[in-house]
């Protein structure tokens, strides 16, 4: 009889990604189809009839600045609002994961230690640190470490500055000059590197459309 192996684990993980991605999905439609309803509703609105020329344009002024308030909230405001969650997501869930292979290897080989008691510069360095200095394993290269600390340094910003960079801050710098130089969009990079494990994504230079 033929055995199946299954990853659960994996699976799980894959799962939560996918409902991550479809949130962003069906809310930036939202977000669309919202604004292109509120933008109706105002045009439809009728211009003043036997008003004065003074009154006229005074209408159409208002009508002009409503456009341009409209359009500020759903294209600027709100499509950050969510795309900065989504990264803080993005984060907690590699977070919350990695603590929870740590977790698993801690009860397997009755250690101590687990990825909580240990201190580093940021989460990829702690995680070696527990794999290599706790556990006692091999660790090994892979590019999507590097799609991590992007994560979590995009996440940091947006978690304590609101997604304001600073001054000679490299690693957003040179996460936002490969988003311009590939011509690619937030969602492309996000969901490639999602689905292959890990995820990257951008600060708010580039994380407006």
């Amino acid at each position: 009889m033929a055995t199946i192996y299954c990853d659960w684990f994996r699976a799980e993980i894959m799962s939560q990604f996918q409902a991550l991605e479809d949130y962003l999905r069906h809310s930036e439609a939202q977000i669309q189809d919202s604004h292109h309803t509120m933008r109706a509703q105002i045009l439809s609105e009728r211009q003043p009839t036997d008003a004065s020329y003074d009154d006229v344009q005074e209408w159409l002024s208002l009508q002009h600045t409503q456009l341009e308030n409209c359009n500020r909230k759903f294209t600027g405001v709100f499509q950050q609002t969510l795309r900065f969650s989504v990264v803080t997501s993005i984060f907690s869930l590699i977070e919350s994961n990695l603590s929870r292979v740590a977790m698993e290897i801690c009860r397997r080989l009755h250690l101590n230690l687990d990825l909580e008691d240990l201190q580093a510069k940021d989460l990829v360095r702690r995680f070696k640190k527990f794999w290599s200095k706790v556990a006692n394993l091999n660790w090994w290269d892979d590019p999507r470490w590097d799609a991590l600390k992007d994560i979590e340094a995009l996440r940091n910003c947006i978690a304590h500055r609101r997604g304001v960079v600073k001054k000679h801050e490299k690693r957003i710098e040179n996460i936002a000059a490969d988003e311009e130089s590939h011509s690619s969009t937030l969602k492309h990079r996000l969901w490639n590197l999602m689905k292959s494990e890990f995820s990257s994504s951008k600060s708010r230079i580039a994380i407006m459309p």
